[in-house]
């Protein structure tokens, strides 16, 4: 019999219930996934609160600091939140591409798990971000890789920067900086762009040096 006590309903009411084990019953994923909904329901309600507490703040001091010349503000908090730990988030991106999951599916849920695993470091964040856009196919294990190589679904060129992609990387930062800092004040899609078109070059350029590069798994040629 569950407790009907006035403190859990007070509880449940200002956190949401679940994310625990109670009263040691087995539950199945769907109870599970209600559980961890409770808990989102309630910081969504709560949201729209601090939301309009920091509208209020930052209008304030824009409005004193600017006059007439300040328009107006927009604060969103964003209604999605990450209530899974890292290693839930591994389990629900491995049972999501045993299932056949769409590439999109993967995309979110490795997006999840980059800013979980990162939510504290904003400079790594940013750059694990980033090298999610630049990694070809990322999804794709390297023997899969291989698998499309030999059926020519896909080059030897993007093979080769599949296989060598944190060497290119490094050897990218090297002969520029940092991909963060690179093209700063470039739109992103053509920052993304110029970085992928020069780790092509890089492969290109292995490709030419070892005409059998790409034949076998773990093959990395020489770069400069």
């Amino acid at each position: 019999m569950k407790c009907r006590c006035p403190t859990r309903q007070i509880r449940n009411e200002v956190v949401g219930s679940g994310g625990e084990v109670e009263d040691k019953e087995a539950i199945n994923e769907a109870q599970v996934a209600a559980n961890f909904e409770s808990k989102t329901a309630v910081l969504n309600s709560i949201t729209t609160n601090f939301e309009e507490a920091q509208r209020f703040v930052e209008n304030t001091i824009c409005k004193l600091r600017y006059g007439a010349a300040f328009l107006g503000s927009s604060i969103n908090w964003g209604t999605e939140f990450y209530l899974f730990t890292v290693d839930e988030l591994y389990e629900k991106y491995k049972t999501a591409k045993d299932s056949g999951a769409s590439q999109s599916e993967l995309d979110a849920i490795s997006q999840q798990i980059i800013e979980v695993e990162y939510r504290n470091n904003p400079l790594l964040l940013k750059r694990m971000s980033l090298l999610k856009q630049l990694e070809p196919y990322p999804h794709m294990k390297v023997t899969e890789m291989e698998t499309m190589l030999s059926t020519n679904v896909i080059s030897k060129e993007q093979f080769l920067v599949k296989l060598n992609f944190s060497t290119y990387i490094a050897r990218f930062e090297r002969d520029n900086m940092e991909i963060t800092e690179f093209g700063i004040n470039l739109p992103l899609r053509e920052k993304v762009n110029i970085i992928i078109n020069k780790l092509n070059d890089y492969a290109k350029e292995d490709a030419k040096r070892v005409p059998d590069a790409g034949n076998a798994v773990g093959t990395t040629p020489t770069t400069a």
